[in-house]
């Protein structure tokens, strides 16, 4: 077995970050983790919300962003300008949120089973993503 990448106290710090602040908006809205999460789709695509979080005890919607795939996304992680979620049926998905009022698919990695997890933070932008098929290794590269 040959390892590709390990955690950094850094990642581990991300990862630490990411789960306290999905815990204040879980406890923010009140809701259970379902109707906390940043996603919906009961609309015909998937709907990712996006807030802005200046003023964590007035968060505000900046927009609603609807994706071209109709499965579920979910474990979003934001690294530099770019989303990174694993949508289900729609595999890894990238989008541009370097203006987030105006959020833009930039890539994605479909055909490799259905993406859960995600994981952007390695060293020379390479991208984890568990899939029911197994782990992939992916690069967002320039056209």
């Amino acid at each position: 077995m040959r390892l590709y990448a390990s955690l950094d106290w850094t990642d581990a710090l991300r990862l630490l970050f990411t789960a306290i602040l999905l815990a204040v908006l879980k406890q923010m809205t009140g809701q259970g983790s379902r109707q906390a999460t940043p996603t919906d789709t009961t609309a015909q695509h998937t709907r990712t919300l996006v807030f802005d979080l200046t003023e964590l005890s007035d968060p505000v919607v900046l927009t609603q962003y609807y994706a071209t795939t109709y499965s579920t996304d979910h474990n979003l992680y934001i690294r530099g300008r770019y989303m990174y979620q694993g949508n289900n049926d729609g595999g890894l998905r990238i989008i541009d949120v370097a203006d987030p009022k105006k959020p833009k698919e930039v890539g994605y990695l479909t055909e490799v089973g259905l993406a859960w997890g995600t994981y952007p933070f390695f060293k020379k932008d390479v991208v984890a993503v568990s899939t029911s098929t197994g782990l992939f290794l992916a690069r967002l590269q320039s056209r």
